[in-house]
């Protein structure tokens, strides 16, 4: 049988130097959790940056092989060593919604052969200079690049 631990919920343990967070994890649920993995999530974190680190690479860093067959021990160091502020949560970070208009879009498809998902994915890498040289390639008419300057 498979065991996961939500490591969000570790980090978030750890941030509110939650000690006792791996107490109740069974020893396979216990065997998934890597101290590794945490310590390169937690020197991710953007907030208190240089302070963290320092007390990161000081109390963590040279036990984290020695004790690496100690995952609770190592998550308690984590908690000593980290001065989080009290709202830091951890999170993926969603990607920004680009606004595309339709027509836009439309021509990015036609000229590079891309679903609707490649071709929004593309449009914040062209310049509105570029967008407007495919319309002009694709031969569009001075309606079509009025509405294609428009859009961009």
């Amino acid at each position: 049988m498979s065991y996961k631990v939500d490591i969000f919920k570790l980090l978030n343990g750890i941030a509110s130097n939650k000690m006792d967070a791996l107490d109740n994890l069974s020893e396979e649920e216990l065997k998934t959790v890597s101290p590794y993995v945490l310590q390169m999530w937690i020197k991710g974190a953007d907030n208190n940056l240089e302070n963290r680190l320092v007390l990161t690479n000081e109390f963590v860093n040279q036990y984290m092989f020695p004790l690496g067959d100690h995952p609770k021990l190592l998550y308690r160091l984590l908690c000593y060593s980290n001065d989080f502020d009290e709202d830091t949560r951890f999170y993926f970070k969603k990607k920004k919604k680009v606004r595309t208009n339709n027509f836009t879009l439309k021509t990015l498809m036609k000229y590079y052969g891309y679903d609707e998902r490649h071709a929004s994915d593309i449009i914040p890498l062209l310049s509105s200079e570029d967008i407007l040289s495919i319309g002009e390639e694709l031969g569009y008419e001075k309606e079509d690049m009025k509405k294609l300057k428009n859009e961009t």
